[in-house]
Parts: structure tokens; C-alpha cells; sequence
């Protein structure tokens, strides 16, 4: 399994549920961009800010493996780790307990669950007025 997506479903693992494609782009944008955590995405400047069609790949290939449920609820998308994707994010998580990277992510999630998904899109918009935050 490739680091961005075992990134991912630690990130999924944490929060729950991520409600909103958009969201769930800012904040994996964020994490890349202001805290340094080491996703492989690219992102363009698109209409609510920064967006990785790669993330957007791994996303849709996480839940036609089965490792993620994504739902549509009320206009927006709806990231539910599966029971296969709970059982694979803990054994994740447990071999690599120690690992440096893993406990940076989970450290900096916390950020985001009390901040809305329009402060995240003016954080990030704000963060790619510096062009070379896009080509991390």
C-alpha cells in the first residue's frame, strides 16, 4: 500500500467521518502545505481553492477497494472508513506506532475538527498566493 494512502486512512481513522470532497481537499492540502506532512499530491487552483485530482483518485480507488464508504448526503459526499478499511488503518497504525511521520499527522488533526470548511478554503486560498506552495 502506498504511503499516501495509509496517510489517508489514518486521516479517515481520526476524524470519523469527512463530510464534503471539499473539506476533505483543504485539509489534505493543509496538511502538506502548512504542516509539512508528507503527501505526494499536487493541486491546482480550482474554484474553492487548492484541488488534487490524484487525491480525488485515491479517494474513489479507496472505496471501490472497499477501504472507505462514501455516501451522498444532503449535497455533499460522505468518507466513512469501512470495517475492512478500520481493520487495515489498525494494523497500520500498529506497525508503524513509532514512526515519526505517523505521529506528526495524528498530532495535527486535531487542528482541524472544531474549524469549518469555509475557513479552510480562505486558509488555503490564502496559503497558494505563494505559487510555489502548489508545486510541493
Amino acid at each position: 500500500m502506498n504511503k499516501d494512502i495509509e496517510l489517508l486512512l489514518v486521516l479517515f481513522e481520526h476524524f470519523n467521518k469527512v463530510v464534503g470532497r471539499t473539506r476533505l481537499q483543504k485539509i489534505v492540502f493543509l496538511l502538506q502545505n502548512k504542516f509539512n506532512i508528507k503527501f505526494s499530491y499536487k493541486f491546482i487552483s480550482y474554484y474553492y481553492g487548492p484541488y488534487s485530482k490524484d487525491l480525488q483518485f485515491e479517494v474513489n480507488l479507496l472505496n471501490a477497494m472497499g477501504m472507505i464508504n462514501v455516501s451522498a448526503g444532503d449535497g455533499v459526499y460522505i468518507h466513512t472508513l469501512s470495517e475492512k478499511g478500520v481493520t487495515t488503518t489498525k494494523e497500520i497504525i500498529e506497525q508503524r506506532k513509532d514512526d515519526p511521520e505517523i505521529k506528526e499527522l495524528i498530532s495535527r488533526l486535531d487542528y482541524f475538527r472544531d474549524k469549518d470548511t469555509s475557513s479552510l478554503i480562505i486558509e488555503a486560498k490564502n496559503l497558494i498566493k505563494n505559487p510555489e506552495t502548489l508545486f510541493k
